[in-house]
């Protein structure tokens, strides 16, 4: 979940940028292992588009591995997101990236062995998105 359903780009260091606190909960079933390097997690936007999500922006991360964060069941991680628009970033038909998005966390896995590669299988979409968010200019 987020903290707001509606984010407007304001005037920030790097050009216009939305803050977004994110939570991410654990299913009340399952221990959730949260992938990052020093605090950073990977998280992105999918833009809601002609019936479907697709990425429209990932934020970029180092490749290091700390320990994994470790979310058991029905317990939850909180992290500031800021969202800045770059070259990457999907827009509409306009030129906006304003519209209907979701913030998605990547690298959630469902089980975690540091000796396995892929450390495990990451949690379904379903339990790693946010509801729908509107982002505007």
């Amino acid at each position: 979940m987020t903290d707001s359903s509606r984010y407007v780009l304001t005037p920030g260091a790097h050009g216009p940028e939305a803050t977004i606190i994110a939570t991410f909960r654990a299913p009340a079933d399952t221990t959730a292992w949260i992938l990052h390097c020093n605090g950073a997690i990977a998280w992105g936007l999918q833009r809601f588009d002609q019936g479907g999500w697709r990425d429209a922006w990932v934020a970029m991360t180092n490749q290091c591995l700390s320990p994994a964060i470790v979310v058991r069941g029905d317990s939850a991680f909180v992290d500031t997101l800021v969202f800045t628009p770059s070259a990457g970033a999907i827009l509409d038909s306009a030129g906006a990236f304003a519209g209907t998005y979701r913030v998605v966390f990547y690298n959630v896995l469902s089980s975690f062995d540091p000796a396995q590669r892929p450390f495990g299988p990451e949690l379904p979409i379903e339990r790693r998105v946010s509801a729908r968010i509107t982002l505007g200019e």
